[in-house]
């Protein structure tokens, strides 16, 4: 009877464990990003250009008083090339532990930079933030030494179906 009873229960486990997919593992660290899209796991990769290290797929850069004024601009480009780009643009006077929230996106991520906002390709078209859609964070934002760490999160509307929506949450980075 005893011994039924460990096999039924270890079969149980066995299924169990079966049938529990197993999460990926989120980076951490220096030169990482990750966030979930529409609740399914994020992490760039596969990408190689004059901004990222080769197959890292992230780059992420900040240029003090763009335009020669006293304003910062700080730039994501996170991609894997198979699902999603992912671009966030901050134009603001940056100071760590500040929430800052993204303006209306425009089809073009790469003109226009002094508009903070995001913008998003997937295979289901071009997604762009909204006024106050979401918002960035800087846990550490040291630029003597280069080291910007922080978090996101946001809402990007389908350029030609308002009313497609993804939600991007849980959003890390870290330089």
């Amino acid at each position: 009877m005893m011994k039924t009873k460990i096999i039924i229960i270890l079969t149980a486990l066995f299924f169990i464990q079966a049938s529990c997919k197993k999460q990926k593992q989120r980076p951490t660290g220096n030169h990482t990003l990750s966030c979930y899209i529409d609740g399914e796991l994020f992490i760039p990769k596969d990408n190689f250009d004059i901004y990222s290290a080769a197959g890292s797929g992230l780059s992420i850069e900040y240029y003090p008083k763009y335009y020669n004024n006293d304003t910062d601009f700080f730039f994501i480009e996170a991609t894997d090339h198979n699902k999603y780009t992912l671009i966030v643009n901050l134009y603001d006077k940056i100071e760590q532990n500040k929430k800052y929230y993204f303006q209306d996106g425009i089809d073009d991520p790469y003109s226009n930079v002094i508009i903070s906002r995001v913008w998003l390709k997937s295979k289901n078209g071009k997604y762009l933030s909204k006024q106050g859609s979401g918002w960035i964070e800087f846990s550490k934002f040291d630029t003597i030494a280069g080291d910007y760490k922080g978090k996101f999160e946001f809402d990007l509307y389908n350029k030609d179906n308002p009313n497609d929506v993804i939600h991007v949450t849980d959003g890390i980075f870290d330089n």
